[in-house]
């Protein structure tokens, strides 16, 4: 199973703000661990949004996660090891200093969906894939 990256932005593209997670959705961790079937390696920052769950493993090099699921806050890795972005969408804009568009010479929109979160009204899932060469 190739990587499949998982990031949460704002309407904008927002990613995070010095550093630090632009928000938080109860409803949407469980969408990540429901989407991820336990296979889901985070970094340490990330560690308190899953600290009630155990089967999440917390990494310190992303190439670890080369064959699961990471979830990326803070800061943005290479895309170059990942097959696929799952991609969680506020319906809010948040102040960022750096911001995340999908490439779409490289990747695909196969999926899209809304939900309802515990914190904010609507949150949309989007799925892209990369294209093959």
């Amino acid at each position: 199973m190739p990587m499949k990256l998982i990031l949460c932005v704002d309407e904008k593209g927002g990613f995070s703000f010095f550093g630090k997670r632009q928000s938080r959705d109860k409803i949407l961790i469980n969408e990540i661990l429901k989407e991820t079937g336990g296979n889901l390696f985070i970094d340490e920052y990330s560690a308190c949004l899953f600290s009630e769950f155990k089967d999440v493993k917390i990494i310190k090099d992303i190439s670890e996660a080369a064959l699961g699921y990471f979830f990326a806050e803070g800061h943005l890795p290479s895309l170059d090891l990942v097959d696929e972005i799952i991609l969680y969408c506020w319906n809010r804009h948040y102040p960022a200093d750096i911001f995340f568009m999908v490439d779409e010479s490289l990747f695909i929109l196969e999926f899209e969906q809304d939900f309802k979160g515990s914190s904010h009204e609507k949150i949309t899932k989007k799925i892209y894939r990369r294209k093959l060469s």
